[in-house]
């Protein structure tokens, strides 16, 4: 009977996040769409101040207006042009970056406005970026799983309004070679969070929260000295909550914790916003890796508070120390009843180990006959793939068929 239970509910998670899509198993062919430093997108900047003209003076109000209006009509054509480029590249799921640098593509009441959309920090581009893609991408027949950064909140040197959360709730800020970080052994970081994604799903039709691996910084681990200075660089000092809410653990047992709370009070979130929405993760691609984020995904799918993970295997066949075939196989049977979804490098074409699209052909084949659950794969990042050689060889080769047979299980 418990088997029979079990068997139903990963039915249903794996109905949730692939249907509607193309395929006869219907496959999760997804891909990141990644705005921060404007990676995918908006690649046109709304100037909202008066600029010079070539004749040296400068534009009228009706001349700025105008513009801005062009500025604004170029964005928005071009989030909807990266959406339909998906689609025609065969994707029917796109991982949407909504709050990157703890700023946000939407009105929000909790975070100020993405400053990649206009050139003053916090200020409307008069129009909803999130509003517009879930009405793009749904009308495409795509879904979209708002992705964000739980705990980065960028550099130190980054533009920011004087009254930026980061600011107001210093208290909660780590400094870390030279950027700044939410504090998740702060339990007011993880009210916030919760607080972040339930105004995402009460505003918005997404179909899941998505998050990525911006856990801890990466060398903090059994270093023992996260409290010393080098030279004029500040380091993690969270020995004073370590003492407050350690409760007998290690450090690094405490830190894994406290991930392990954000990811757990973050699922809780979604489910008690929208019980329908989804929710996940996307490590990186080798667990040591991970587990070097105080991140560990493994007791994530025991306890249940993950609805998928995509695991980032950015690396090509025969590499030394992270071979595609080997890291695939190493998550088999470690997140028993999760689906599995595997994160591919497309940004790394013409790289070596990835001269040939052939390389990426072999990888999704290889996800295709994992004896394990994996039900897609998802490409970072957008602007790679849709590339008229890309999506070419995608349609050719990837997804001309919609007979995917996966391997049966032995």
């Amino acid at each position: 009977m418990k088997n029979s239970l079990l068997i139903a509910i990963v039915s249903a998670l794996i109905s949730m996040l692939c249907s509607p899509c193309s395929g006869a198993n219907n496959e999760f062919r997804g891909a990141w769409l990644s705005t921060v430093e404007s990676i995918d997108w908006p690649k046109v900047k709304i100037l909202l101040g008066k600029i010079e003209k070539e004749d040296g003076t400068l534009e009228s109000e009706r001349e700025r207006k105008e513009r801005i209006a062009r500025q604004r009509d170029s964005q928005q054509l071009q989030l909807q042009n990266l959406l339909y480029g998906l689609k025609k590249a065969g994707c029917n799921n796109v991982m949407f970056q909504v709050v990157s640098n703890s700023d946000a593509l939407y009105p929000s009441k909790i975070l100020q406005w993405a400053p990649t959309l206009t050139d003053t920090p916090g200020t409307a581009p008069g129009y909803d970026p999130l509003a517009l893609a879930v009405k793009t991408a749904h009308s495409l027949g795509m879904k979209i799983h708002a992705w964000i950064n739980p705990l980065r909140i960028g550099k130190v040197e980054m533009a920011r309004r004087s009254d930026n959360i980061c600011y107001t709730k210093k208290h909660l800020v780590q400094q870390h070679q030279g950027k700044l970080y939410w504090d998740p052994g702060q339990p007011e970081v993880r009210q916030y969070l919760k607080e972040l994604v339930t105004e995402i799903l009460t505003n918005y039709d997404v179909d899941g929260i998505h998050i990525d691996d911006y856990f801890y910084p990466s060398g903090l681990r059994g270093s023992g000295k996260q409290a010393e200075k080098k030279g004029r660089q500040k380091v993690w000092n969270d020995e004073h909550l370590y003492k407050k809410y350690g409760s007998g653990k290690s450090l690094d047992e405490w830190r894994e914790g406290n991930i392990n709370a954000v990811v757990r009070e973050l699922y809780n979130a979604v489910k008690a916003a929208r019980p329908d929405a989804l929710f996940g993760v996307s490590p990186a691609g080798r667990l040591v890796n991970t587990r070097n984020l105080y991140a560990d995904p493994v007791q994530w799918a025991q306890e249940g508070t993950i609805d998928y993970l995509i695991p980032q295997i950015y690396w090509p066949h025969g590499h030394k120390i992270a071979d595609f075939k080997k890291v695939l196989d190493s998550w088999n049977g470690l997140l028993k009843d999760v689906p599995v979804i595997i994160g591919l490098a497309a940004y790394r074409f013409g790289q070596q180990g990835f001269e040939s699209l052939d390389e990426y052909l072999l990888q999704v084949q290889e996800c295709r006959t994992a004896p394990y659950n994996v039900i897609g794969h998802c490409w970072f990042t957008t602007h790679d793939i849709i590339t008229e050689q890309f999506t070419e060889y995608l349609l050719n080769n990837i997804y001309q068929s919609d007979e995917i047979v996966k391997k049966p299980k032995p």
